[in-house]
């Protein structure tokens, strides 16, 4: 320690520090050799205070940018690779929104801008000065240091941009899976209840033919609906599955083919059922609207016996209407015809198959005097009632040549 001897006082000694005080020049260079110390006291080592102290405050102010860059960009880097909500389609558009907002922010922090346009040049400045600290390895360390810092931040911005890309990737390809998910589970939500109830219903039928008719028209109604939600339900699996072709196995596209494959086969079962009841219904509007006819013609048989006896026709007359009649028995409602219908009535009416033996095509074909009295036909042991509501329909009926939809 160099210090004057007349002004200054002698400094206190420590315990274990060990001290030389100088009074001169002279005895600080007998004890410091001349390379070490700085012009100012008489040597030759390259120092500057000024050029040292400007040179720590650029240093220690980019330090600073360097490490609150590094925490923003940490922070950022572990929001991306955090686990969000993504259990709907909505939540994985908050999540993307979320992250591109996130993103633009980190991205035009001032503090990063600043560095990423300027950080290069400044340590490249700060790299031209090392000649005015050639020996100073606080220098060397500290510059090599800030390097390190500033290339990390580099990095981090790298691996932010990278990763922030890839998890947008993926969260695009979740949402388009989410928005399948979701329309599955509506079309799935249809089927359960809807078409399941529609199906159902279609089983509940007034034992007339406006009544199953109607009800055939409103199940055909339904099942085109049906064919349409299932068609663009198919249309959307086939765009999903050229997604998932293209993509590594993970849990979420584990989970959606589940989905999809067990809402496929039920699709396909529910499709099926209502085919078959949409069969049975126009079976039995055929079967009905036969029937009706056959009372309209036993009716018209009736009348017009009634009116024979009474005298009401000549004898030439009553020939050929009884000839006319006879070429309708034989044609509209012959054995053969008779047959044809109750195996589709067997196929369209329920339990039909259980009471088949009790229908008989002979108590279709009876038309002896018995069925002068009773205006109730019993056609294939069905729960029949002929329609009332005048004669206009049953002449109508009764002039039919075939039944529709059955080739006699």
């Amino acid at each position: 320690m160099l210090v004057d001897k007349d002004t200054s006082p002698r400094p206190e000694r420590h315990p274990g520090l060990q001290m030389d005080v100088v009074t001169s020049l002279k005895a600080l260079h007998k004890t410091v050799e001349g390379q070490q110390l700085t012009s100012d006291l008489g040597g030759n080592f390259p120092y500057s205070h000024t050029d040292w102290l400007q040179f720590h405050q650029k240093l220690v102010s980019f330090v600073l940018d360097l490490q609150e860059a590094a925490h923003l960009l940490r922070r950022a880097i572990k929001k991306i690779d955090g686990n969000p909500k993504t259990d709907t389609d909505q939540n994985v558009q908050l999540c993307i929104q979320d992250q591109k907002t996130s993103m633009k922010e980190v991205l035009q922090d001032a503090r990063l801008v600043h560095l990423q346009r300027e950080g290069g040049a400044i340590l490249t400045r700060m790299r031209r000065e090392e000649f005015r600290f050639t020996k100073s390895d606080d220098y060397r360390d500290a510059l090599e240091s800030v390097t390190v810092l500033y290339n990390q931040m580099v990095e981090s911005v790298h691996t932010l941009v990278m990763r922030s890309n890839e998890s947008l990737k993926h969260l695009d390809f979740l949402l388009k899976l989410r928005e399948a998910e979701s329309n599955l589970n509506t079309a799935k939500a249809w089927f359960d209840t809807e078409g399941e109830q529609r199906l159902k219903d279609s089983n509940s039928t007034e034992d007339t033919l406006e009544s199953v008719n109607q009800a055939f028209q409103r199940f055909d109604t339904v099942l085109s609906q049906a064919k349409e939600k299932k068609q663009k339900t198919l249309t959307l699996v086939m765009e999903v599955e050229k997604i998932l072709g293209s993509t590594n196995s993970n849990p979420e596209t584990e989970v959606f083919r589940t989905l999809m494959n067990t809402f496929k086969s039920n699709m396909a079962d529910f499709m099926l059922r209502a085919e078959q009841r949409r069969t049975e219904l126009d079976n039995m509007v055929h079967v009905y609207r036969f029937c009706e006819e056959a009372a309209a013609f036993a009716k018209e048989c009736r009348q017009y016996l009634e009116q024979v006896e009474t005298g009401c026709y000549p004898a030439k007359a009553n020939l050929s209407m009884l000839k006319t009649y006879e070429e309708r028995l034989g044609d509209c409602f012959s054995a053969r015809h008779f047959q044809k219908i109750k195996a589709c009535s067997m196929k369209g009416v329920p339990n039909m198959a259980n009471n088949s033996e009790r229908a008989s095509v002979e108590q279709m074909e009876s038309r002896d005097s018995h069925a002068r009295d009773s205006t109730h036909v019993t056609c294939f042991n069905l729960p029949f009632k002929a329609d009332s509501k005048g004669s206009k329909g049953a002449k109508e009926a009764s002039q039919s040549p075939k039944s529709p939809g059955i080739e006699g």
